[in-house]
Protein backbone atom coordinates (compact mmCIF):
# COMPACT_ATOMS: atom_id res chain seq x y z
CA UNK A 1 0.00 0.00 0.00
CA UNK A 2 2.69 2.21 0.77
CA UNK A 3 4.39 1.84 -2.83
CA UNK A 4 1.10 0.79 -4.55
CA UNK A 5 0.04 4.77 -3.89
CA UNK A 6 2.37 6.68 -4.84
CA UNK A 7 2.87 4.54 -7.72
CA UNK A 8 -0.86 4.95 -8.92
CA UNK A 9 -0.58 8.74 -8.70
CA UNK A 10 2.57 9.00 -10.60
CA UNK A 11 1.03 6.61 -13.75
CA UNK A 12 -1.79 8.82 -13.52
CA UNK A 13 0.34 12.11 -13.80
CA UNK A 14 1.69 10.57 -16.52
CA UNK A 15 -1.72 9.31 -18.48
CA UNK A 16 -3.22 13.35 -17.95
CA UNK A 17 0.17 14.33 -19.82
CA UNK A 18 -0.03 11.67 -22.90
CA UNK A 19 -0.52 13.51 -26.07
CA UNK A 20 -1.36 10.94 -28.73
CA UNK A 21 -0.28 11.65 -32.59
CA UNK A 22 -1.89 14.36 -34.71
CA UNK A 23 -4.04 12.21 -36.69
CA UNK A 24 -5.72 10.82 -33.38
CA UNK A 25 -6.85 13.88 -32.55
CA UNK A 26 -10.23 13.41 -32.75
CA UNK A 27 -9.79 10.62 -30.31
CA UNK A 28 -7.71 12.43 -27.77
CA UNK A 29 -10.58 15.20 -27.68
CA UNK A 30 -13.26 12.48 -27.08
CA UNK A 31 -11.69 10.70 -24.48
CA UNK A 32 -11.04 14.22 -22.88
CA UNK A 33 -14.87 14.74 -23.14
CA UNK A 34 -15.93 11.77 -21.81
CA UNK A 35 -13.16 11.84 -18.54
CA UNK A 36 -14.22 15.23 -17.51
CA UNK A 37 -17.85 15.16 -16.60
CA UNK A 38 -16.81 12.13 -14.15
CA UNK A 39 -15.73 14.53 -11.05
CA UNK A 40 -18.47 16.77 -11.57
CA UNK A 41 -21.43 14.16 -11.92
CA UNK A 42 -19.76 12.67 -8.76
CA UNK A 43 -20.35 16.06 -6.70
CA UNK A 44 -23.63 16.57 -8.05
CA UNK A 45 -24.53 12.96 -6.45
CA UNK A 46 -23.06 13.80 -3.57
CA UNK A 47 -24.91 17.38 -3.22
CA UNK A 48 -28.02 15.23 -4.00
CA UNK A 49 -27.43 13.26 -1.31
CA UNK A 50 -26.79 15.74 1.48
CA UNK A 51 -30.05 17.03 0.68
CA UNK A 52 -31.74 14.04 0.72
CA UNK A 53 -30.38 13.78 4.62
CA UNK A 54 -31.90 17.17 5.21
CA UNK A 55 -34.80 16.58 3.96
CA UNK A 56 -36.32 13.51 5.73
Amino acid sequence: MVISTPLIECLSNFNQRLQLPHFLDGVQRWMRETEDPGPKAYSRIAENENHLKYDI
